[in-house]
């Protein structure tokens, strides 16, 4: 799993190559859906497993050439290269799948989980004009997500242009 600053520096490359060669990349915003419930309830050593649990099942769910990376805290972004919405969104349903099937720690009796997605997609028909712009896209469909309910993915392109601008600040992570 790869950590912050080689995330920063794989979207860059992955950012500059699909501007120069006119290619599709999409982005998942990955969020496990309450998790601070988690630690509150069975303590951080049960948290830890979890959040190992989860970044465990995300690498089996994307292609060869994507990258899974830890943002912070409960977050991932799973980079998608050469990926195109319809790609991004099959991607991102087996993920919410694979969390949502799996006993995220035996050890404390069990433990399900979901998680919310955000994606976004940089393609010649819809183009941002950074790394940070694709991934703050990506943000705002994650709270799309979780204000329609969490334990689902949406997309940037999908959303209407007010759920464009600054979503409901009250959306808790």
């Amino acid at each position: 799993m790869l950590n912050r600053p080689w995330l920063d520096r794989l979207l860059d490359r992955e950012f500059t190559q699909a501007v120069v060669f006119g290619r599709d990349l999409s982005v998942a915003h990955v969020d496990l859906d309450h998790f601070k419930g988690i630690n509150e309830r069975l303590g951080a050593p049960a948290g830890d497993r979890v959040l190992r649990s989860c970044a465990q099942a995300l690498p089996s769910c994307v292609r060869g050439s994507d990258l899974v990376a830890r943002f912070s805290g409960e977050e991932f972004i799973v980079v998608l290269p050469g990926a195109d919405r319809d790609i991004a969104k099959q991607v991102a349903q087996r993920m919410l799948d694979a969390i949502a099937s799996a006993d995220h720690d035996p050890e404390s009796g069990g433990v399900r989980m979901t998680a919310s997605i955000g994606l976004a997609t940089y393609s010649t028909k819809h183009r941002f004009p950074s790394t940070l712009a694709l991934l703050e896209a990506a943000d705002h469909a994650l709270y799309a997500a979780k204000l329609c309910g969490r334990n689902r993915f949406e997309c940037f392109a999908d959303l209407s242009g007010s759920a464009r601008g600054p979503l409901a600040a009250n959306a808790s992570r």
